[in-house]
């Protein structure tokens, strides 16, 4: 599943673990992320939000007419455009907000 893991190697001598070579614990951090979308098309009612921190990011595009509001912490980020198409709302109580940029992922 999507998340930050760690994993801990044991070794109470010199342990070869294909090529690795520890002693003592030895911790690894590391990510598990869901792949990059291409596009995303936001709706609305289907991709209205009220609340939560929401990071849509895309290796191309994100068009949207979806609406938000309430403490949303929405963030659209893609390689090339955001384009909020007539419909999209964006309307943030104290604590919420809406950031689009121009990065995307790989």
């Amino acid at each position: 599943p999507v998340g930050a893991y760690t994993i801990t190697l044991l070794a109470d001598e010199v342990q070869n673990y294909g090529g690795l070579k520890i002693s003592t614990p030895t911790v690894f951090a590391f990510t598990v992320q869901m792949p990059c979308d291409v596009n995303k098309v936001y709706t609305s009612a289907t991709d209205d939000a009220a609340s939560g921190n929401l990071t849509k990011q895309v290796s191309n595009s994100i068009q949207a007419t979806n609406q938000l509001s309430g403490t949303a912490r929405t963030e659209y980020d893609a390689k090339n455009n955001v384009q909020l198409n007539p419909g999209f709302k964006a309307n943030p109580a104290a604590g919420g907000t809406f950031t689009a940029k121009i990065g995307g992922c790989n």
